[in-house]
């Protein structure tokens, strides 16, 4: 079995057994009026221009609620259900019983009910994502890698299923060294692999100078991508087996729910999958989307080995939804893969 890590923009670690990848940014939608009361006095400075309003991890944010603070020229990075609204009027901070002059570019607020996880990407800015709840649709967000199904295909494009709210579209020709007479020849079905391709429709409620994409929430179709350079990535023709992104040949496609596709990129969840690749060989593909792809490696001795794999591999990951410790975890896997 082949592992490869990569190191991703905004997400910590992907660990895969496929050279395929993942990672997270952006915000969308709008929140409630709550937004605009006034902003508590309890702030925290945290990285330059960065302000904390209140604790991430355990404390629960309600629609509109105030999470950070930014100043003028701030880079931070935002992930799903987080909002940035601009501030026209500078906002006073507390220093020791003390006010002092801040100004205040934007407020980012909660769009719906969770709490708020915080990492630190390549670039040493700081991201921040609310967990939203398990029964949650997938929300488009720039950059974000997803598992995709071809529902309709064209001569220009391909239309596809994610689980959101509207369908994407895929170009022909959006894959690393494609032409028009090399290219993938997609069917209905087919499932790639692809990453959110940036919107460039114009947002007046975002200030530009926050350094964040968003892909509004009316928009009737969405652009994917499979040109790992564009978000970043060492290229790969299409037709190599070393690709980031493209067409995912045989396997299966299992649903699993938000939070727990997040915890197999870079959350706990993520020993999961190490743990069944010591026991056999598998190809898996995590999508932030709740899609994830799996195939098990065929065998030359068995012919029904790569089915039996697979059936077994999916089955495991969807069942240790339920497993809250690392030790369940395992005995899961020693339960369908037992050491011969």
């Amino acid at each position: 079995m082949h592992c490869s890590l990569y190191t991703l923009p905004n997400l910590h670690l992907f660990l895969v057994f496929a050279p395929r990848f993942s990672f997270v940014s952006c915000v969308e939608k709008r929140v409630s009026s709550r937004a605009h009361r006034p902003l508590r006095r309890d702030m925290v400075r945290n990285l330059e221009g960065v302000h904390e309003i209140g604790p991430h991890g355990s404390h629960v944010y309600l629609p509109g609620d105030a999470v950070l603070a930014l100043e003028t020229g701030a880079v931070v990075s935002l992930g799903g259900g987080l909002y940035p609204l601009p501030q026209l009027n500078n906002q006073p901070e507390q220093r020791d019983g003390h006010s002092a002059s801040v100004d205040l570019n934007a407020v980012v607020v909660a769009e719906f009910c969770g709490p708020v996880s915080c990492s630190t990407n390549s670039n040493r800015a700081r991201h921040y994502a609310l967990d939203g709840p398990a029964t949650r649709r997938y929300t488009y967000a720039t950059g974000e890698p997803i598992v995709a199904i071809v529902t309709k295909k064209n001569a220009n494009y391909y239309t596809c299923y994610t689980g959101a709210s509207s369908t994407a579209v895929l170009d022909a020709l959006a894959f690393d060294g494609a032409t028009k007479t090399s290219r993938p020849r997609l069917q209905e079905g087919d499932v790639v692999y692809a990453f959110v391709k940036a919107c460039g429709c114009a947002d007046p409620s975002n200030p530009s100078d926050l350094g964040v994409h968003a892909i509004p929430s009316t928009a009737d179709e969405v652009e994917l991508s499979c040109m790992a350079g564009e978000v970043g990535l060492q290229t790969r023709d299409w037709t190599s087996t070393e690709a980031i992104f493209g067409p995912l040949l045989g396997g299966t496609v299992i649903r699993v729910t938000l939070p727990y596709a997040r915890s197999l990129i870079s959350g706990p969840a993520s020993q999961l999958l190490a743990y069944i690749g010591e026991r056999v060989p598998y190809d898996v593909c995590v999508g932030v989307n709740g899609l994830v792809w799996v195939r098990g490696q065929p065998c030359k001795a068995d012919p029904t080995a790569e089915v039996r794999r697979t059936v077994a591999v999916a089955s495991c990951i969807v069942e240790s939804q339920e497993d809250e410790t690392q030790e369940a975890m395992m005995q899961r896997v020693h339960s369908y893969f037992p050491v011969e």
